[in-house]
């Protein structure tokens, strides 16, 4: 259930919509909180969207330690954050053919995969992207994870 509340006049009307219930005002939007993850040898960028599922911020940099230990990492956080699918940068070079590190990424989303939707995305020069708007240098990889999940979010919003 949730709250709305509006102004009208001097008079605030409250009233609640459940989710199971069309609203005739059509007030609450699907909710989906999402994960994304700019995947590296050494580091792992997260990303996590807002409740509404319209915008990616910057989460967090895990050190990768391993497939199954770093998974277990990311499912963990994604338990605690509420994620409900998770976006995974598919890292191609500039002709489209897979980088060296894919291998790796498609065994991360085969782990991830087992408690989660994973969809991939195209993370070509998002690093790069990000160098140029964070000025953390630890944040980096989590700022390129938001752009993946940002392009993601707006490119299935236009559907």
């Amino acid at each position: 259930m949730v709250l709305f509340a509006f102004a009208q006049g001097h008079l605030f009307h409250h009233f609640l919509i459940s989710p199971l219930a069309p609203s005739p005002h059509m007030l609450y939007a699907s909710h989906m909180r999402y994960m994304g993850i700019d995947y590296g040898t050494r580091r792992i960028g997260l990303a996590i969207s807002d409740a509404s599922g319209s915008m990616a911020f910057p989460e967090k940099v895990l050190l990768n330690r391993g497939i199954k230990a770093s998974a277990g990492d990311i499912l963990e956080i994604a338990k605690d954050k509420k994620v409900e699918a998770i976006v995974l940068g598919d890292s191609v070079n500039y002709r489209g053919e897979q980088n060296e590190i894919m291998g790796e990424v498609e065994m991360m989303k085969a782990e991830l995969e087992k408690s989660l939707p994973v969809h991939y995305e195209n993370e070509t020069m998002t690093s790069a992207m990000a160098e140029r708007g964070e000025t953390k240098a630890s944040m980096l990889d989590a700022s390129a994870a938001a752009i993946i999940l940002n392009s993601f979010l707006a490119r299935n919003r236009k559907r």
